[in-house]
């Protein structure tokens, strides 16, 4: 007769225990799947593979939404870039009329 026991966390438990606990697990599989783990430019893309199809739903309507806003962004951008270089520039013509108008 073999007489096996489990703890979790230090605490004795039973099989149905094991099982609910077991549900909740990450069983990984293959030759150099650990290796993957210590990259963490791929932890986020391992975690949203356990995402459902609504999910990814979410996920892509989160995507859609933060490249509109990093589009927009870049334009405001270019916006005060290009409305600060007109404001050199009229400068420049305001100082050269007015060196123009004494000179006359």
């Amino acid at each position: 007769m073999v007489v096996v026991s489990a703890s979790v966390n230090g605490q004795l438990v039973n099989l149905s225990v094991l099982k609910l606990i077991g549900q909740h697990l990450v069983d990984i599989h293959g030759q150099h799947d650990q290796e993957e783990l210590m990259r963490p430019q791929l932890h986020i893309q391992m975690l949203d593979e356990f995402g459902d199809a609504n999910f990814l739903s979410l996920k892509e309507a989160y995507q859609d939404s933060f490249d509109t806003y990093r589009r927009m962004r870049k334009q405001v951008l270019d916006l005060k870039r290009i409305s600060r270089n007109i404001k050199l520039v009229s400068r420049c013509w305001n100082f050269k009329s007015l060196r123009l108008r004494r000179l006359i």
